[in-house]
């Protein structure tokens, strides 16, 4: 039997089993460097394949109050599939480059998938919930 699913610390290649001393991907270190922190650990996981992992370490991060976390969570806040995670944990930070994010979301910038709801969903400006403009007063779901 095989050992765990790890991931290269230098390049997030796919290690099955206990990983090498070097990856034979990218030849880089495969384990992180012996001492390295909690706080890093999750601030590698903000860029791990595993959209999950991702999201874990975002909401992590934010609940420590981590503040080298405020620029990795702002790009990850422009990803529309983790802009939602993103953003709930910048919002835990808050401050004025948090607020000018969540303004420049709110006038249209990135937003996460699950707001835009499924392919096929109105956009903006089509008309939704029964021909009411969507982010109008009127609309229900309150979704610009």
């Amino acid at each position: 039997m095989s050992g765990p699913t790890t991931y290269c610390w230098s390049c997030y290649a796919r290690l099955d089993g206990n990983p090498p001393g070097v990856c034979p991907v990218c030849g880089g270190p495969a384990q992180p460097p012996p001492g390295t922190g909690f706080a890093d650990l999750l601030l590698w996981a903000l860029h791990h394949p595993l959209v999950g992992r991702r999201i874990a370490a975002a909401a992590a991060l934010a609940h420590r109050g981590e503040p080298r976390a405020r620029a990795p969570l702002m790009v990850m806040a422009t990803d529309p599939d983790l802009a939602a995670a993103a953003v709930h944990a910048l919002a835990a930070f808050g401050g004025p480059l948090v607020e000018e994010l969540l303004d420049r979301l709110a006038q249209g910038g990135t937003r996460p998938r699950a707001a835009r709801g499924p392919p096929g969903t109105p956009t903006p400006g089509s008309g939704c919930a029964g021909g009411v403009a969507c982010g109008s007063a009127m609309d229900p779901a309150g979704v610009p």
